[in-house]
């Protein structure tokens, strides 16, 4: 008995402190159906993984494909109230046309990412 104690304790100790030791994985997939950037770095249409640190609501996400890291940015993790039947990724447009991820959501999953908006060029703003 003492040993099943003491090995759910540990158990329950070593989940805990995965978050503060950075080993809990959030991760999530997402697919661009046109190219866009995520804090000035511009994305081909096509699938990404994106990974995040934090527990919300402030996060760095980073987005990669094939293992590399090809963007990385401040967001905010939001719950919703619902969970959406497919993701999505919401895209903005810049002054100049050119578009921009503003918003992920995941499938199946009560929390959406907020990407913060890019800087307006030389800290102007409209």
């Amino acid at each position: 008995m003492k040993r099943y104690i003491r090995y759910t304790v540990s158990l329950l100790i070593a989940v805990l402190l995965m978050p503060a030791f950075g080993l809990a994985a959030n991760k999530e997939y997402f697919s661009l159906l046109e190219p866009a950037a995520l804090n000035g770095r511009h994305l081909k249409a096509g699938n990404y993984e994106v990974s995040w640190t934090g527990n919300g609501p402030n996060a760095e996400l980073n987005v990669s494909a094939g293992g590399k890291v090809l963007a990385t940015s401040p967001a905010q993790l939001v719950p919703v109230d619902h969970a959406p039947a497919e993701g999505s990724v919401l895209l903005s447009r810049n002054p100049d046309g050119s578009m921009f991820i503003s918003e992920i959501r995941f499938g199946g999953k009560k929390y959406r990412l907020i990407v913060s908006p890019p800087e307006p060029p030389n800290g102007r703003t409209n």
